[in-house]
């Protein structure tokens, strides 16, 4: 009752309050007028109005608004994760991922082991592409050899018939496996080959040049003074065979310490020109080759690195037209010229021609 008449009381409360009105903001005499009034005036109680929240409508999710599984799955462990386990379930858990441990640890072993026998067949592998490698130079030689022995022979005089060699060439060649014991000829451009089959052999090669070692050069009867006549030596003393003075080294090999017949036209040639005895002898290629330098040389037909052969010359040593052709004697002025690194081959055509 007491709270009712006191809020009774409050709403009849009359307010006696002072109300001041100034006639300016410069005028500041005193008046006689009172200046306050006294009103007396009931409160009206102003009500409340709340403010009433309407309810938002519902949001309608759309598939691509909704949780994805992962999320689901997020929010499934949380749950899981606040939900206590028991000993039993920690216990089971841990044996169950030492248990995938092992697993997984026999996986890694078997993988490394597999990884290691790989490695150690790919090492096998290389290893045996060295020795392999080691071989095939020699075999490439070996073939290359085979078929220039398997080659059909050319038809016509070719310059390159087979010669009988002498007895320390065919040991020579015997010996290093090059020649069997029942041959005992051969034409000059396969000892060159098999020389060369040798020499590479023995590491006697560097670049397109040949060094002879002092057991090389022995076996070969190339002793001191031949070096120095057949000026094999360098200045450093050793004995060098550049790649463009091989085929004339070889042909030297064959026949400078086996004399041989030459034909009678050639050896009539060297007779009429002071360079052979009335009575026919024997003499060795480079004999020759040295005697018709000579004979040309006197009859000025050198000219340079080279002989231009006059007719004259030509018709004492039987060379018609069609031997200079096949010969390949002439140049592009169709004169008949002997170039000095062709020399010696044209001496082997002229000992060699029937």
């Amino acid at each position: 009752m007491s709270k009712m008449n006191t809020k009774a009381m409050k709403e009849t409360i009359m307010i006696n309050k002072p109300i001041v009105e100034t006639a300016s903001d410069t005028d500041t005499s005193d008046s006689d007028i009172p200046n306050t009034l006294q009103v007396k005036k009931p409160l009206k109680k102003t009500p409340i109005k709340k403010e009433v929240k309407k309810p938002e409508p519902a949001k309608v999710e759309s598939d691509s608004d909704s949780d994805s599984d992962e999320e689901k799955e997020m929010k499934a462990k949380k749950r899981d994760k606040k939900h206590k386990e028991s000993y039993k379930e920690l216990f089971d858990r841990i044996k169950d991922n030492h248990t995938k441990n092992i697993d997984t640890t026999k996986h890694i072993g078997i993988v490394i082991e597999g990884l290691t026998k790989l490695f150690k067949e790919s090492k096998a592998r290389d290893k045996e592409n060295e020795k392999l490698l080691e071989h095939l130079s020699k075999t490439h030689s070996d073939d290359m050899l085979k078929a220039a022995n398997s080659r059909p022979k050319r038809g016509g005089n070719s310059g390159f018939k087979a010669k009988e060699l002498p007895e320390y060439l065919l040991k020579f060649l015997r010996d290093n496996g090059q020649m069997t014991s029942d041959e005992t000829a051969l034409a000059n451009p396969k000892v060159l080959s098999k020389l060369n089959t040798i020499f590479t052999e023995r590491n006697l090669r560097k670049g397109k040049t040949i060094y002879l070692d002092k057991n090389t050069r022995k076996e070969l009867n190339l002793s001191n003074e031949v070096c120095i006549d057949w000026n094999l030596y360098d200045d450093e003393e050793q004995v060098p065979i550049k790649f463009e003075r091989f085929g004339k080294f070889v042909s030297r090999l064959i026949s400078s310490f086996k004399p041989q017949e030459v034909p009678t036209y050639l050896y009539d040639f060297l007779k009429n020109n002071g360079q052979a005895s009335v009575e026919k002898e024997v003499i060795t290629e480079p004999q020759v080759l040295k005697k018709l330098e000579i004979i040309f040389t006197n009859r000025k037909l050198k000219n340079g690195t080279g002989f231009y052969l006059d007719k004259d010359t030509l018709k004492d040593l039987n060379l018609t037209d069609d031997v200079i052709k096949r010969w390949k004697l002439y140049d592009d002025d169709k004169q008949v010229k002997i170039c000095s690194h062709n020399f010696e081959h044209f001496v082997n055509e002229l000992i060699n021609r029937k």
